[in-house]
C-alpha cells in the first residue's frame, strides 16, 4: 500500500473519530450548560418575586409599626374614641395604603375596632368572619408581650389569601405598657397578582395549597417544596419553563405557591448551537482531508522521490564533494542538510586532526581570560563580598566592601584569625564562611533567619561597625568553591544591605496590629490579645465595648471627613481613659473595645465612668459636634464560656444602653447642626421665626387641621438643615453660582431629608424638607415634581421663603421693598409658584398691612 492511500485512511479515520468525540461532548456539556443556565435564571426570577411578597410583608410591617406606636392609638384602645376613627381612617386611608383590612385589638384579644374595604370596588365591606379563628386567645396576631414584637406573613380565607401584619400598640417613644395589636391585612388577589406581574414584568400565578384540584405542575411541584427548598424550576413543556416558591402562613405551615412562567428560549439556543457546530464540524472535516492531501503530494511526496534519486546518484558515483539540494525549510530540507553535513564531516576530518593544536592553545588562553573575569566579577558585584581559602585567610575583597567598612585590599588581603569579621562587627567572631569551611559549630546561634540549601548557608542580622559606626540590617549568603578536581578551595560570602527592607517591613508590622484612621490597635490585635488571655492566667477578664451614637448621621450630613475626625476623637477619649499599656482597640466601622485582664466588676465600673467623664470634657470643648458613646461592659465569671462570649455579652449590654439613648444622641447631634447653621449661615439669623409667621398666617387662611400646621411650624425651621453639609465657600459667595457650584447648593435638599430621616421627631416631615425647592411648573429640584403633585406645606414655604429672602440682605444683592418683592411674586406665580397661594399671600399682607396703618 503507497504512502499516500495509508495517509488518506489515517487522516479520514482520526477525523471521523474527532467529529463523534467532539459532537458527543458538545452535545452532553453545552446542552448541560444551558440547562443549568435555565435553572438558574428561572430559579432567579422566582427569588426576586418571592423577595417582592416579603417586601409587601415588610412595607406592611413598617406602616402598621408606625400607627401602632402612636399616642393618640395608644389612647383610642382605651376610649373607643370614633372621632379617632373619622380623622384617621377614611376610606382614602385603605387606598392611600392600599389596604383591604385594619383590626385594633386591646391587651384582652378583644377587637375594640375593625374595618374592612373592597380596592377593587373603592367602598367599605364586611370584616371577613373567616378571619375570627384567627383572632382568638394564643393567636400570632394578638400575643405581642414584648414591645419590639412583630408578626407578618400569610393567613389564607375563603375569600383569598391575605397578607397580614401586626405589631403591638405603644407610645410614641415605643414604650409600654402594651395595651393590644393592631392588625393590618392586604388580599393576594388577582388584582394584586397582575400588579405584582406588572412589577416584574413576569408571568405569575398563585395557588393554594389546600386547593383540591390544583393544575398537574402545581402538584409536582408541591411535593418537591418545603421549608428546606422553598424553591424549585421544573420545566412545563419544550416551550416553557416554571419556578415554583413556596409561601407560609403565620404559623409556619405551607400556605401558597408561587408560579413564574418563563419561555424556553435557552434551551432551543442551546439546540440551535449544538447542530450548527455539528455541521461546522463536518465541513471543516472534509476541508481538511483535502487540503490534507493535496499538501502531502506537493510538499512530501513529490520532494521524497527527488532526494531518493539524489542519494541513489551520489552512491553509485562515489563523489564526497556533490550535495544533495532540496529546497524548503522543514524536516526533508533538513534530512538533506543532514547527509550534506555529513559528506562535510567526511571531507574535512584530516583537516580537523591538524587543527587540534590550535584549539588546545585558544582553550588555554580562554581559561586564562576567564579567570580574569571573575575576579573583574566579584570586584564589582553591587553587593559586599570577600573570598577566604581554605586556611581563612582573605584573597578577595571587592569595592562594596570597601566602601560598607571602610577598610581597603591592602589592609586586609592575606589576613585570617576573623579578622574579616572586625570591620562588621567590631571584633574577631566567626562568619557564615567560617561554617563552610568548617571547624566552627554553633556560628549559626548568633544570626536571625539562619537556613541552609544544599552547601549555601543564608542568613540576617545586624553588624554594629559598617558605616562608619552608623550599623545596618544585612542579608548575608556564603558557599564554597572548588577547584578543578572537585576539592574544596575556599569560601565565599556575600553581605547585602537591608536596612530599608527591614524599616518597611516594621513600618507593616505597625500597620498590621493598628487602626491606620485612628492610630489605636485594630481588630486584628485585639483578637489576638484575646487569644492570649483566654487561658485564664489573667482572671477575672474584662471587656468594654462603646459604640459611636450618630455615626451615619454625621456622614451623611457633613461628609465622611467629619466622620473620620469624630471616630478620631472617641479613639482620642478612650485613651485619656486608660493606660499605655491597656489595649483600646477599634474593631469595627465605629465600634471600639477594651480588654482589661486582671480587672472586677468594680474596676471596670470605675473606668465607664472615666469614659462618660471624658466624654464630657471632650463636648465642653468641642460643642460644635458632640461626641456620644453607648458603652457595655462584661465581666468573666464561673459561667462565662468562652472570651468571644463575653465579647458578646459586653456588645449586647453596649447595644442595649444605645437603644435607651439612640434617639436624644440623634436629637443631641440635630441641635448641634442647627447650632453650626446658625453659627455659619446668616440666612438662619431671625429667618426661622419670620417663616413661621408667615405660614402660619397662611395656614389659618386657609383652615389647615392642626396636624398640617405642626408640619409647618417645623419645616419653617428646619427646611434648611441640610445646609450643614454645604462648603462655607458656596454659602457665602457674594456673586452668582456657576453650574458646579448650583448643583452643590441643590444637594441640601437631600442631605436634610436624610437628616431628618435619623431623627424620629422629624421624620414625618423629611419628605417635605425633601421637596420643599420643587417649582409649580416642574423646573425645581430635586425630582422635578408639579403643580399640586407638590405638597401643600413646600409651596406655602416656598412663596414665604421668597418673600422674605427678597426683603432681606443677601452677600451678593442688598433687600428689596415690600412693593417689589410682590411683585416679583405675582411674576412667577405660575411657573415657581402655585398662583392662588401667591394671590391668597398678597391678600394676607396687604390686609396686614391695613390693620398696621
Amino acid at each position: 500500500m503507497t504512502l499516500r492511500k495509508k495517509t488518506l485512511m489515517i487522516t479520514g479515520a482520526m477525523l471521523l473519530g474527532l467529529l463523534v468525540v467532539l459532537y458527543t461532548a458538545a452535545h452532553l456539556i453545552l446542552l448541560s450548560s444551558f440547562l443549568d443556565l435555565e435553572r438558574a435564571r428561572t430559579h432567579d426570577y422566582t427569588e426576586q418575586v418571592l423577595s417582592l411578597v416579603t417586601a409587601q410583608l415588610d412595607e406592611l410591617s413598617s406602616g402598621v409599626g408606625d400607627w401602632a406606636a402612636w399616642d393618640e392609638t395608644y389612647a383610642f384602645i382605651v376610649t373607643g374614641d370614633p372621632e379617632y376613627v373619622r380623622r384617621n381612617i377614611p376610606d382614602a386611608t385603605f387606598e392611600e395604603l392600599r389596604l383591604n383590612l385594619m383590626l385594633f385589638a386591646d391587651a384582652s384579644g378583644r377587637v375594640v375596632f375593625g374595618r374592612a374595604f373592597d380596592l377593587r370596588r373603592g367602598q367599605e365591606m364586611p370584616v371577613p368572619g373567616s378571619l375570627t379563628p384567627h383572632l382568638e386567645s394564643g393567636s400570632p396576631l394578638l400575643g405581642h408581650s414584648d414591645p419590639e414584637s412583630s408578626v407578618t406573613g400569610v393567613v389564607l380565607l375563603p375569600e383569598g389569601p391575605l397578607l397580614v401584619a401586626s405589631r403591638p400598640i405603644l407610645t410614641n417613644e415605643r414604650q409600654g405598657p402594651v395595651r393590644g395589636s393592631l392588625v393590618w391585612g392586604r388580599f393576594l388577589d388577582d388584582q394584586e397578582v397582575a400588579r405584582l406581574s406588572e412589577v416584574t414584568h413576569l408571568d405569575l400565578s398563585v395557588r393554594r395549597v389546600d386547593d383540591p384540584e390544583p393544575p398537574a405542575d402545581f402538584e409536582a411541584a408541591r411535593a418537591l417544596l418545603s421549608h428546606e427548598v422553598p424553591i424549585v424550576t421544573r420545566p412545563v413543556s419544550s416551550e416553557s419553563v416554571a419556578g415554583y416558591a413556596l409561601l407560609e402562613d403565620i404559623y409556619g405551615d405551607p400556605a401558597l405557591i408561587l408560579k413564574v412562567d418563563r419561555p424556553r428560549l435557552i434551551y432551543k439556543q442551546g439546540l440551535a448551537t449544538i447542530n450548527f457546530f455539528a455541521w461546522s464540524l463536518v465541513a471543516g472535516g472534509l476541508v481538511i482531508v483535502v487540503g490534507t492531501m493535496l499538501l502531502l503530494k506537493s510538499l512530501i511526496l513529490s520532494r521524497l522521490e527527488h532526494l531518493n534519486d539524489r542519494v541513489e546518484e551520489i552512491g553509485r558515483s562515489g563523489d564526497l564533494s556533490a550535495r544533495v539540494a532540496i529546497p524548503g525549510d522543514d524536516e526533508l530540507s533538513n534530512l538533506a542538510g543532514a547527509i550534506n553535513r555529513m559528506l562535510t564531516t567526511l571531507e574535512q576530518s584530516g583537516r580537523k586532526l591538524q587543527e587540534s593544536e590550535e584549539l588546545y592553545r585558544s582553550l588555554a588562553e580562554r581559561l586564562q581570560t576567564a579567570h580574569q573575569q571573575l575576579q573583574d566579577i566579584i570586584e564589582f558585584l553591587p553587593d559586599a563580598t570577600f573570598v577566604v581559602d581554605r586556611d581563612k585567610r582573605v584573597i578577595a575583597w571587592n569595592l562594596a566592601t570597601e566602601r560598607m567598612t571602610g577598610v581597603s585590599k591592602a589592609e586586609i588581603l592575606g589576613k585570617g584569625d576573623y579578622a574579616y569579621a572586625v570591620p562588621f562587627y567590631g571584633r574577631p567572631r566567626p562568619m557564615l564562611v567560617d561554617l563552610v569551611v568548617g571547624g566552627d559549630p554553633g556560628v549559626e546561634w548568633q544570626y536571625q533567619g539562619f537556613e541552609i540549601k544544599g552547601n549555601t548557608y543564608y542568613a540576617e542580622g545586624f553588624v554594629p561597625s559598617v558605616y562608619e559606626g552608623r550599623g545596618a540590617f544585612v542579608w548575608e549568603k556564603a558557599s564554597p568553591l572548588f577547584d578543578s578536581q572537585g576539592n574544596m578551595a575556599g569560601a565565599v560570602e556575600t553581605i547585602r544591605d537591608v536596612s530599608e527592607r527591614k524599616e518597611a517591613e516594621e513600618r507593616l508590622r505597625y500597620l498590621s496590629l493598628h487602626d491606620p484612621l485612628t492610630g489605636i490597635y485594630n481588630r486584628a490585635y485585639f483578637e489576638e490579645e484575646m487569644r492570649r488571655l483566654a487561658g485564664g492566667r489573667f482572671a477575672p477578664v474584662s471587656l468594654i465595648v462603646c459604640d459611636v451614637d450618630g455615626l451615619k448621621l454625621v456622614n451623611d450630613s457633613l461628609g465622611h471627613e467629619t466622620g473620620d475626625a469624630l471616630l478620631r476623637a472617641a479613639a482620642g477619649v478612650l485613651q485619656q481613659a486608660f493606660r499605655e499599656s491597656d489595649v483600646v482597640a477599634r474593631v469595627g466601622g465605629d465600634e471600639f473595645a477594651v480588654v482589661l485582664p486582671e480587672s472586677d466588676k468594680t474596676v471596670v465600673q470605675g473606668a465607664c465612668q472615666r469614659i462618660r467623664e471624658a466624654v464630657e470634657r471632650h463636648n465642653l470643648l468641642h460643642p460644635e459636634l458632640p461626641l456620644s458613646l453607648s458603652v457595655g461592659f462584661a465581666v468573666t465569671n464561673e459561667d462565662t464560656g468562652s472570651l468571644n462570649d463575653l465579647f458578646r455579652e459586653a456588645d449586647n449590654n453596649m447595644y442595649r444602653e444605645k437603644l435607651h439613648r439612640s434617639q436624644s444622641s440623634r436629637s443631641a447631634i440635630v441641635q448641634a447642626l442647627m447650632q453650626t447653621l446658625k453659627a455659619r449661615d446668616y440666612i438662619t439669623e431671625g429667618h426661622g421665626d419670620r417663616l413661621q409667621d408667615l405660614v402660619l398666617r397662611m395656614a389659618e387662611a386657609l383652615g389647615l387641621p392642626e396636624r398640617t400646621v405642626g408640619n409647618l411650624r417645623l419645616l419653617a425651621q428646619f427646611h434648611d438643615i441640610g445646609k450643614v453639609g454645604i462648603p462655607d465657600r458656596i454659602l457665602f459667595k457674594k456673586g452668582p453660582l456657576t453650574p458646579a457650584e448650583r448643583s452643590e447648593m441643590q444637594r441640601h435638599c437631600e442631605i436634610g431629608h436624610r437628616i431628618a430621616h435619623s431623627v424620629p421627631d422629624l421624620v414625618h416631615i423629611a419628605d417635605l424638607i425633601l421637596k420643599h425647592h420643587e417649582a409649580w411648573d416642574g423646573e425645581g429640584y430635586p425630582l422635578g415634581l408639579k403643580g399640586e403633585e407638590i405638597p401643600l406645606e413646600c409651596r406655602i414655604l416656598a412663596i414665604a421663603d421668597a418673600y422674605d429672602s427678597m426683603t432681606n440682605d443677601r452677600p451678593y444683592r442688598k433687600a428689596l421693598s415690600h412693593a417689589e418683592a410682590i411683585a416679583e411674586l405675582e411674576r412667577c406665580a405660575g411657573t415657581q409658584f402655585d398662583p392662588e397661594l401667591v394671590r391668597l399671600f398678597v391678600e394676607i399682607l396687604q390686609s396686614s398691612a391695613a390693620s398696621t396703618a
